[in-house]
This record gives structure tokens, C-alpha cells and sequence, in this order.
């Protein structure tokens, strides 16, 4: 990974971090991919603001690689929650276009809802304190195009080493 920098994301990098991601993970993720969420080309204004809403929320932890030319290579977006504490979504509104979340996008978020509450309940351990701080990935990706070997796992551990910290 050598020529590479992974730093922390700054408010000024929000419009390009949410750019990437409808680049290089919405149209490629497997899940996105089979049900056809958003072909190519074609953006979510709801799912932008999804992902914004998760940069901005206080405590979020937000990274991003770049080349030397500071070309981005790669992004973890993964606010922090604590206990029982959820996200505050986007608003909804079936009357403004840019508010709505498509039915294939919503399938996504409820699938991801389930897992997530299957998951939280196996993790679940006797000793955690009810308030216990956790990371909540939104997002973890890099370039559909230029496969770099173990950046996605060099954003995650600089994640996990900032919330420790």
C-alpha cells in the first residue's frame, strides 16, 4: 500500500465521500447488485442523505485512503452508538421525490435491520454495560475498479484504534 494515506475525513471531504460511494459500492454491493437497487449512473437522493447523516452525527468515525494525487481509493463511514441508542434517519416524505426511499432500498434497510437485531442478540454478553459504545458500520469501501489488497482491513482497524481510543 505503498504511496497511499489513510486520514481522518473532514467536513470537506463529505461531498466526495458521498460521490465515491455512489460510484464504487452502490451499484456493485451484492446485495444492491441483485435486487437491481440503483443501476450505474443513477443516484438515490434519499441514500445520499443516508450516508451524510451518518458522517455528521457527533462521534462518527470517518476515514478515507488516497493516492499521492489524492485520488480517494477508499472509505469507512461508521458512527458510534451507545446502549439502546439509534441513528436519527433522513426524513421520509412520499410527496417530495428527493424524501422518498425506493422500495428496493427500503427491502436493503430492513434486511440490514433484521441481521443487525439477530446479530446485537447473539453478541449480547452477560458483562456489557448497558451503555456499551459501539461502531456502527455504514459504510466500508474502495474503488470498484483498482483492487487494493488489505485497505478495506487498514480502514477498519484505523476505525476500531480511534473508537478505543
Amino acid at each position: 500500500m505503498e504511496g497511499l494515506v489513510i486520514r481522518e475525513a473532514t467536513e470537506a471531504d463529505f461531498d466526495n465521500i458521498v460521490n465515491f460511494v455512489a460510484n464504487h459500492f452502490v451499484p456493485f454491493e451484492p446485495l444492491n447488485t441483485a435486487i437491481n437497487v440503483c443501476p450505474p449512473g443513477y443516484r438515490i437522493p434519499y441514500w445520499d442523505e443516508w450516508i451524510r447523516v451518518r458522517m455528521d452525527r457527533k462521534g462518527s468515525i470517518n476515514f478515507l485512503a488516497h493516492d499521492v494525487d489524492n485520488n480517494i481509493l477508499g472509505v469507512v463511514i461508521a458512527p458510534t452508538v451507545q446502549g439502546e441508542e439509534h441513528i436519527q434517519e433522513p426524513e421520509k416524505d412520499v410527496e417530495e421525490i428527493t424524501k422518498r426511499v425506493p422500495a428496493k432500498l427500503q427491502a436493503v434497510f430492513d434486511f440490514l435491520g433484521w441481521f443487525d437485531q439477530k446479530a446485537m442478540l447473539k453478541d449480547a454478553r452477560e458483562e456489557d454495560p448497558p451503555n456499551l459504545k459501539r461502531l456502527e458500520y455504514a459504510i466500508l469501501t474502495c474503488r470498484a475498479d483498482r483492487r487494493i489488497p488489505g485497505l478495506g482491513s487498514a480502514l477498519s482497524k484505523q476505525a476500531i484504534i480511534t473508537l478505543k481510543n
